[in-house]
């Protein structure tokens, strides 16, 4: 679908989804109720079956919108980096179909972009708290950007639901599927390079999170996984140095586990954790260390296409 004509956008926002399109509805309604709409640029990046399926009526609001199809998506990394391209705006945002922002979500960010910073993320809240296995996945996906917040320069931002200068993105162009796809990777070296991330203390979103058993420890261990082959990788690391790292195994949780507290808790101590959730959180740590230490050991797998199929097949809640 060709892009609308309208009003110079200010902000892009990325939506990558194989959801049938009555399930996106939910987004744009909250896309369309921003204070800033008709600045705002859609990008919709699904497979080429679901395009013409979408009512156009539900994006008449925005400045512009477009539809790009892809055909199938062997990865949210490939999916994004092809909708980055298409991205008219100077700052774009990656915001996943199930993460739902308040009104003055773009107005934030496209201010808050008239800084210094590279990328911008938002506070996030918990769209289904009422359940504990999704207050679990919460805290360890977001725990440490979860309202209240203190905002300011800050080390590190969510891996979605954020916002870059499109311009320092393009300069990754050839990359954005690889770095995409391994997730904090991408802002180390952004930071690296000497780019600088801002928290605001405004504009927050609603994630929803898995609420259901399996969907919740298979997306933990294909996390775990990930993060472990990856990092054998980048670091080039010898064979001695991966049975060094599997043989501190029963370590990995304790040390999870202490860091997921003191993110928890915030700079300011003000947040508490409860009780009821620990044996589920030490739980899921548990199957992500053991995917960790299997990424050491056997490499990726299939573990890229399993996050995919579990975030965009949307098993859950």
């Amino acid at each position: 679908m060709t892009p609308q004509v309208g009003v110079a956008p200010a902000l892009s926002v990325v939506i990558v989804s194989t959801a049938p399109p009555g399930s996106l509805r939910k987004v744009i309604r909250h896309l369309s109720a921003q204070t800033i709409v008709d600045r705002l640029e859609v990008v919709l990046v699904a497979p080429s079956e679901l395009g013409p399926g979408l009512d156009r009526s539900d994006m008449e609001l925005f400045g512009r919108f477009q539809i790009v199809s892809v055909g199938p998506i062997r990865s949210v990394g490939q999916a994004l980096a092809e909708g980055i391209r298409r991205a008219e705006a100077p700052v774009v945002a990656l915001l996943e179909d199930h993460a739902y922002p308040c009104p003055t979500w773009a107005a934030v960010v496209v201010e808050a972009h008239r800084g210094p910073w590279s990328a911008v993320a938002t506070p996030i809240n918990n769209e289904n708290p009422e359940s504990l296995l999704s207050r679990t996945n919460f805290l360890i996906s977001y725990g440490r950007w979860a309202d209240p917040v203190v905002g300011g320069e800050v080390e590190d931002l969510p891996a979605h639901n954020v916002a870059y200068k499109r311009e320092l993105l393009h300069r990754y162009d050839g990359r954005l599927e690889e770095l995409r796809d391994r997730g904090g990777y991408f802002h180390e070296e952004l930071r690296a390079a000497g780019c600088r991330f801002h928290l605001t203390t405004q504009g927050p979103i609603s994630h929803l999170n898995p609420s259901r058993l399996v969907p919740i420890l298979k997306l933990r261990f294909m996390s775990g996984r990930m993060y472990g082959a990856t990092r054998v990788l980048r670091e080039r690391w010898s064979p001695r140095r991966r049975l060094l790292y599997l043989g501190g195994l029963p370590l990995i949780p304790v040390m999870r586990f202490r860091r997921l507290m003191s993110e928890v808790r915030g700079s300011d101590g003000r947040r508490t954790l409860p009780l009821s959730l620990v044996p589920l959180l030490l739980t899921a740590i548990v199957v992500e260390s053991v995917g960790e230490a299997a990424g050491y050991a056997a490499g990726l797998g299939d573990a890229p296409r399993r996050i995919t199929e579990i975030e965009m097949q949307r098993l859950y809640p």
